[in-house]
This record gives structure tokens, C-alpha cells and sequence, in this order.
């Protein structure tokens, strides 16, 4: 059995056991569940458009708030990645890894996260009114991906918190070109956000 994903119709809170779901077509009791990087198990499947999970933050996942629009993935235990030697379960696999959030709708400030972390937009229009947090010196070299999956002109805020390489003031937005797989990646350096990493040449545009 293959893998079957859909995504959020809704945000869920870290203790919400019912996920509203585009559709649950593939989801079976006993299944395991991953929203972004949080696993969690299958009890019941209510309604096509819900599943009832056991619990959440299992395989040593945290139980996490998700917002609208997050990848949600479902199937056997065999489809998923087989558990390395000496990682008691795919949360202690996960932690060598970049965590991985939805971003569905407009965030008025994205928190620095503690480790890093790959932000997949998936938003259908232009992200627009939401805002990078500054990195503080503690978290210099902490790594940020953001990446698109629609054809939209996303914009993330920073006022003057993006190093570009090219001139000596950091600027204040990303730009992303209007097509899927434009992105960028940023490491924080000293209080800054450093965009070191462009996918495609022009993906985005930083001013």
C-alpha cells in the first residue's frame, strides 16, 4: 500500500484528537499519521473529511499546534522509513533532521524555531503580511528553508534582517517568483538573517 496524503482544512492544537482533513480516503484505523514532522496513530475514521487519532506526538514525535493547509501523510508502518540502528523511533530519527512546517495562510510573525527547519508554503495566493522574527546570537547558525509549492509571489518581512551578499544593508523582504519549488535558505548570523542558498537562479528577489 502506498502512501496517501492530503492536508488540514483547518489549524489544530496540540491536544486536538480530531484532524479535519481535505479527505481521508486511504486513512484506516491502526494507521500511523505524520502532519509535517509529528507522528501520531489512527482510532477511527468518523467522517470523509476526519480522522480520531489515539494520541498525539508519538515515535517520540512533540505534540505540536499545525496550521491550515499542513501536509498530513498516511499508510502502513512499512511505508514509511525504516528506523535506523540505535533511534528507538521516528522522533529520535527526526531530531538529526530538519523539522518541517505548513505555512497555509498569511502568519503575522514566524517565530525563530530551536532547531532547523524547513517551512513549506503551502498557500495558493501571494503570502503576504507575514513577518521573520530576528535571530538572537545564541542561535547563530541555525538554518531556515522556506519553500513554495504554488505558482504565487510570496512575500516574508525582515525589516532589515536579510544579508544578500551584494550590498552592505541588509534588506527587508523576500520576493518569491510565481511558480512552485521557488525558495531560499538562511542561516542566522549574528542577529541576521544570511540568505545563502537560492534553488533557482531568480527564485526570489530580495529588496
Amino acid at each position: 500500500m502506498a502512501l496517501t496524503g492530503t492536508t488540514l482544512t483547518a489549524a489544530v492544537a496540540p491536544s486536538d484528537l480530531t484532524l479535519p482533513l481535505t479527505s481521508t480516503t486511504g486513512f484506516l484505523p491502526g494507521q500511523p499519521v505524520r502532519l509535517d514532522s509529528e507522528y501520531c496513530y489512527v482510532v477511527s475514521v468518523p467522517s470523509t473529511t476526519s480522522v480520531v487519532v489515539r494520541s498525539r506526538g508519538a515515535e517520540g514525535t512533540t505534540a505540536e499546534s499545525h496550521r491550515i493547509l499542513t501536509n498530513v501523510i498516511s499508510g502502513l508502518a512499512s511505508d514509511f522509513p525504516v528506523v535506523p540502528a540505535g533511534h528507538v523511533g521516528q522522533g529520535t530519527q527526526a531530531t538529526s533532521e530538519d523539522d518541517i512546517q505548513t505555512i497555509g495562510a498569511n502568519v503575522a510573525i514566524i517565530a525563530v524555531p530551536t532547531r532547523n527547519t524547513t517551512y513549506i508554503i503551502n498557500k495558493a495566493t501571494a503570502l503576504s503580511a507575514t513577518t521573520l522574527a530576528a535571530p538572537t546570537l545564541a542561535q547563530n547558525g541555525l538554518r531556515l528553508t522556506f519553500i513554495s509549492t504554488a505558482a504565487a509571489a510570496h512575500v516574508i518581512t525582515g525589516t532589515t534582517l536579510f544579508n544578500n551578499g551584494i550590498t552592505g544593508v541588509p534588506w527587508t523582504t523576500v520576493t518569491f517568483a510565481a511558480f512552485a519549488g521557488a525558495g531560499f535558505t538562511a542561516t542566522a548570523v549574528n542577529g541576521l538573517w544570511d540568505v545563502n542558498a537560492i534553488p533557482i537562479a531568480a527564485a526570489v528577489v530580495l529588496s
